[in-house]
């Protein structure tokens, strides 16, 4: 032993031995820093060590034969062994003693399924499953961030939650009934939930007080701003409307022609708009430059409501709250071209391309009246009609007027109204619940909410601002290597690819009752609760109800295959070392097989 480096190099972790001692270290594995991480690993020893190591399933010759080379010319070891680390961690638990079973490896990068009969690994009967625990590591980064968009959860935080090795804690779990589950969950969330809480900044009530009105003020600056420039536009376009109904004093003929081709049906159909026109304009006008009158008559009295009352405004809130909620979806709906709401959008430019004559939105813009105008004029003079649609400025602005009206506007004086509502009813009603409506319309009432919401959120606290629940991701996530198709990998689950392999051994019924009474799982992506449960249940259900089903899982699987490694490199035989005069004489790829190898392809 004391001229022997054992090094369980995995794709995470690198486990190794220091001279005379048996117990392994660990390491962090940066595999683009392999001679750095080599100097590091023989640097205690005196002379160049012999290395038994580990190497993943179907290594190329390529790969191996680069790592030949540089231990052998450039560290000039001895001897060097390769063998597969679940092998190894099979033979360790076995006590060395059984020599057949079915080997199933979920490590940090994939998952392996290796039949071994009478001490031959049946390698060209095993099969890959391209799923492992840092595959959903990063599921659960993705969809942690996806729901908690505000919240900074870390890949790293995601690692030390699916990397907690006390099986004590089902932080995950394997569900035995997975749609089942899935149902309890949604009807009873919290019962099913662990809370992960942020560190929250120990700021004062009074910094998060002027936090707020910070923001709060910038965010009236930015709407005053918005409504001047509506504002602009409107009188703009009041002014247009204006000219062509004082026309009718000058030339009547020429008015009435106008007005046909603006798209009015009749005199009475302009001055309703002129008088609507009118009257938003003076209200915004008042809004933007005397409040103080506005909020006088909208000044809510003291006094006590009555039962009907106090009825009358959670039924007014409730229709408000819909509107906000609508507003805010067709928001995002006309992002996403692919809605229907964009879709129906483009159909309609697609028309008015065509039809000059058409009404341009309902409020007969100043543009689209101007874009009609010209349309007639090219077609007077013989110019055609809408070949050349496109050419003139006057002509994208279809574009800004088809369904596009003023959503923040809406939602903003939805937002008001609701706010006056709702100070009424936190005095009046005893039975009051804020709903929360946030960016991306879910309320609290709706169970996407509850899954992603304790019952005590408050918007206004920092520390449940700052909570991030798991419920759903518990299970769903351990169930991605029986369901891959949950996050659209286009393979066999684990227990249609062990009833795939096992389905070769069926010609002799000795042979498959060896491989199904010692199903071996090793590996960190399985050390959850209840997966011997799971997959049994799952075997059962497709294979002979004769057969007899064990699952047993890694005693130690952090440290199995390395100790292994330790106990069979005292063996020469077991040990399967190879010299650097074999390296010379069958080429640089070449290794010497074993029972805990891959297969020697020259």
């Amino acid at each position: 032993m004391t001229n022997k480096l054992i090094v369980d190099y995995g794709s995470r972790y690198i486990r190794y031995n220091l001279p005379n001692s048996k117990e392994p270290l660990l390491l962090d594995n940066h595999s683009h820093q392999f001679e750095e991480t080599m100097d590091l690993l023989l640097h205690p020893f005196t002379e160049a060590p012999s290395i038994m190591m580990t190497e993943p399933f179907c290594t190329p010759n390529h790969n191996r034969s680069v790592l030949n080379e540089m231990l052998f010319e450039l560290y000039n070891i001895p001897r060097l062994s390769f063998g597969i680390d679940s092998l190894f961690s099979f033979d360790f638990n076995n006590n060395s003693k059984i020599d057949s079973g079915l080997v199933i490896s979920s490590s940090f990068s994939s998952t392996h399924i290796i039949p071994v009969l009478n001490g031959t690994p049946m390698l060209l009967n095993a099969r890959r499953l391209n799923w492992g625990l840092q595959d959903s590591i990063d599921y659960l980064t993705t969809q942690t961030r996806l729901k908690y968009p505000k919240i900074n959860f870390s890949h790293h935080q995601a690692e030390k939650i699916m990397e907690n090795f006390n099986k004590k804690n089902d932080n995950f779990y394997y569900s035995l009934d997975y749609f089942n589950d899935l149902k309890l969950i949604k009807e009873n969330p919290m019962k099913y939930t662990f809370i992960l809480q942020n560190p929250v900044k120990n700021t004062s009530i009074n910094e998060i007080s002027e936090k707020k009105r910070e923001t709060g003020k910038l965010l009236q600056e930015m709407a005053r701003e918005r409504r001047i420039k509506k504002l602009e536009e409107n009188k703009k376009e009041l002014a247009a409307l204006n000219k062509l109904l004082n026309l009718k004093l000058i030339d009547e003929y020429r008015f009435q022609n106008d007005l046909s081709k603006s798209g009015f049906k009749n005199e009475n159909e302009l001055l309703k708009i002129i008088k609507n026109m009118t009257e938003k304009i003076d209200l915004s006008t008042q809004k933007l430059f005397n409040p103080q009158a506005v909020e006088k008559k909208e000044e809510v009295v003291t006094k006590k409501y009555s039962a009907l009352e106090i009825k009358e405004l959670n039924e007014k809130r409730e229709v408000l709250l819909e509107k906000i909620r609508v507003t805010k979806r067709l928001q995002l709906e006309l992002k996403d071209k692919r809605s229907s709401a964009s879709v129906k959008r483009m159909k309609s430019i697609a028309l008015l391309s065509k039809d000059p004559n058409s009404n341009i939105n309902e409020n007969n813009s100043n543009a689209g009246m101007k874009r009609r105008r010209v349309t007639e004029k090219k077609k007077s003079k013989g110019e055609g009609g809408d070949d050349d649609f496109g050419l003139h400025d006057e002509d994208w602005a279809i574009y800004r007027e088809i369904g596009n009206p003023d959503f923040e506007e809406e939602e903003e004086d939805y937002t008001l109204e609701l706010e006056k509502i709702e100070a009424i009813l936190k005095m009046e009603d005893v039975n009051f619940k804020p709903i929360i409506v946030d960016d991306r319309m879910v309320d609290s009432s709706n169970v996407v909410f509850k899954l992603a919401h304790s019952p005590n959120y408050d918007p206004e606290s920092e520390l449940t601002l700052n909570q991030m629940l798991f419920n759903i991701d518990r299970i769903r996530i351990p169930e991605i290597i029986f369901r891959p198709e949950i996050v659209g990998l286009d393979q066999m689950g684990l227990s249609e690819l062990c009833q795939f392999i096992l389905k070769n051994f069926e010609g002799d019924k000795k042979d498959l009752e060896k491989l199904t009474s010692n199903i071996f799982l090793t590996g960190s992506n399985f050390n959850y609760k209840y997966i011997e449960e799971k997959l049994i249940d799952s075997l059962k259900k497709n294979l002979h109800t004769d057969l007899n089903i064990s699952v047993k899982t890694d005693m130690d699987f952090l440290n199995s295959g390395f100790r292994s490694m330790l106990n069979l490199s005292e063996n020469e035989n077991d040990a399967a070392f190879f010299t650097k005069e074999d390296y010379e004489e069958f080429g640089s790829s070449y290794f010497k097989e074993s029972r805990f190898s891959n297969n020697y392809y020259q």
